[in-house]
């Protein structure tokens, strides 16, 4: 069964990305929350506001939320994320990479 995720949202505010990431083993929600949580990155747990580019403007690093597993895979993770479009450059990209490869996320 495949998995999709639909959206409509606007686009001139941030850019939002949902990812389907795969691991070796079982993939738990919370572990991968805990483990993106840094400085540069604001995960949003399900009683906080959901993750959008309207509310990514203005906001330094990245907002991610909507973690969860998907349910035809139980080694995939959907995550969710946005970031303002104004404030993101590909520096800070380069950046982030860096750092969450060193934590080997």
């Amino acid at each position: 069964m495949p998995s999709i995720r639909v959206l409509a949202a606007p686009v001139f505010h941030a850019y939002s990305l949902s990812l389907w990431v795969e691991f070796d083993g079982e993939a738990e929600a919370q572990s991968v929350s805990e483990a993106l949580a840094c400085a540069q990155i604001e995960v949003r747990g399900r009683n906080d506001e959901l993750t959008h580019a309207v509310g990514a403007a203005g906001q330094p690093g990245l907002i991610a939320g909507d973690i969860r597993r998907d349910s035809n895979h139980s080694r995939a993770i959907w995550i969710w994320i946005a970031v303002d479009n104004l404030r993101f450059t590909a520096d800070g990209a380069a950046d982030l990479i860096e750092s969450l490869q060193a934590r080997a996320l």
